[in-house]
């Protein structure tokens, strides 16, 4: 989180100019209402204004960085900060800002030294000590991370993201006794509000034949993650009810132990009692040696297959490679988690390979504006819904991709599958190995410098001509 100064006296108002003073007050108070009422570009343009009238105005140096960094613009951010860290080198809200905006630009080591300098300046502020356990825990420093939230969390014992991180940083460790029952603390977020059922929700007991509704929350990758326990519910004796978005629905119907499923966007049908699908490894006490891991566990409908051989014919003989390079653009970490379809396609220097793009949404554009598109299959106007990507990539060799949620689609199926990795990876991929205990089938390529790609595209590219000389050695 990033801090806004609420007010600030101009330093030209110490030479008498009334009038200068006034103006630069008006316009900064009109910075901050375009701020906050989220019209940044404006507010950059007004704090802009101040600045040019009165260049060692502190207020507008701070929050010019905090606009910046609300833009993605982190570059630019960083010099407002240091700035006003000029005027004042204690000034504790830009010494915290300043720590976030070099931890988006994964200059992790820096990011904690000026959160730990804000931290010794103002040692009781919980923000700043919160900001310090984030950027430790995407240095990989999970401990003492954990030792900043639970302080950050003695001093606002309200504040719902506190716990949400906490939970995390042990599921990530991987701790999951402690790191499941404080994955509920997930209701607490401003956006994730619990369903209001009026039947119980469901502690584990035996079922008896009741109707047992299993609610869906947050992304497409987590259902498919999580669908996984439907056999252990079902063999409690209910009647199993999954509920799914509309692009899951055809396939959650392939999964054993479900009876019925049912769209997200209509009224569910009746039910006995009901459980989050993401509560579910919480209620089994699941651990790494009980985790669920057999697969294929979803499998699309077999006559699927036809619709993509005149498309898999241009491959030849050639190894069949899908690719996805973004997840969600929504999703408020995709920015980091995502490479660019540049990065992929230094994959056609490997002889031998067929590139086949399974990318869906906004970034497939750039794969249409690309000069060599003609080298890349696009399979995008095959692909309706997941049941048509799952049946697909049950065609092709491989999968290699960045973190979304055919990863867990291409792992469900028990289908070969290289996921390359930010540096601070999301929790469910762990730390530290190159296997996932949730996919047998598949292959993690993490980076080892915040933020840099080359390296995990190097190696990809040193590993995948092996595959491709064991299939020619395979079909002599």
């Amino acid at each position: 989180m990033s801090d806004l100064t609420q007010s600030a006296n101009p330093r030209a108002a110490g030479n008498g100019a009334g009038a200068l003073k006034t103006r630069v007050t008006t316009l900064f108070q009109q910075a901050m209402k375009l701020q906050q009422a989220d019209r940044l570009d404006e507010a950059v343009d007004a704090y802009n204004q101040v600045l040019a009238l009165d260049p060692t105005h502190a207020g507008s140096l701070n929050n010019l960085g905090v606009a910046l960094r609300r833009l993605d613009r982190f570059s630019e951010a960083v010099p407002c900060y240091r700035r006003a860290l000029e005027i004042d080198a204690r000034n504790s809200q830009a010494l915290s800002n300043l720590g976030n905006a070099l931890k988006d630009l994964h200059r992790l080591d820096e990011a904690i030294a000026t959160l730990k300098r804000a931290d010794a300046v103002k040692p009781n502020d919980a923000g700043i000590i919160y900001n310090l356990g984030i950027a430790l825990k995407d240095a990989g420093k999970l401990d003492e991370a954990l030792v900043a939230y639970e302080r950050a969390l003695a001093l606002r014992p309200s504040d719902p993201d506190i716990p949400w991180d906490i939970a995390l940083a042990w599921l990530t460790k991987p701790n999951f006794a402690k790191g499941w029952p404080a994955y509920e603390s997930r209701w607490g977020l401003k956006d994730n509000v619990p369903r209001d059922f009026t039947q119980p929700r469901w502690q584990g007991e035996d079922l008896k034949g009741r109707r047992i509704f299993l609610s869906t929350e947050q992304g497409f990758g987590d259902t498919l993650q999580f669908i996984r326990f439907v056999p252990n519910v079902k063999a409690k004796g209910g009647h199993v009810i999954v509920e799914g978005r509309a692009p899951l629905l055809r396939l959650l119907r392939s999964v054993k132990g479900v009876d019925e499923v049912v769209d997200r966007e209509a009224s569910p049908p009746a039910f006995d009692i009901y459980c989050p699908l993401l509560s579910l490894p919480m209620i089994f006490r699941t651990d790494l040696a009980s985790l669920p891991a057999k697969v294929p566990y979803v499998t699309p409908p077999p006559a699927l297959k036809e619709r993509f051989r005149p498309l898999l014919a241009q491959a030849g003989n050639r190894l069949k490679v899908g690719l996805v390079w973004s997840g969600s653009v929504t999703f408020k970490n995709n920015r980091n988690r995502a490479a660019t379809l540049e990065h992929f396609l230094t994959l056609l220097d490997v002889p031998g390979i067929c590139l086949i793009s399974l990318q869906k949404g906004p970034p497939i554009q750039e794969l249409r504006a690309c000069g060599c598109r003609s080298l890349i299959l696009d399979a995008d106007p095959l692909l309706q819904d997941f049941a048509d990507t799952a049946a697909l990539i049950q065609e092709l060799d491989l999968v290699i991709m960045t973190d979304s949620s055919v990863a867990h689609l291409t792992g469900a199926l028990g289908m070969p599958i290289w996921v390359l990795l930010c540096f601070a990876a999301d929790w469910r991929w762990l730390r530290d190995r190159d296997d996932s205990p949730w996919y047998p089938s598949m292959r993690l390529f993490r980076q080892r410098t915040p933020g840099q790609w080359d390296d995990v595209f190097a190696r990809v590219k040193t590993e995948l001509p092996k595959l491709v000389e064991r299939r020619r050695k395979a079909q002599q």
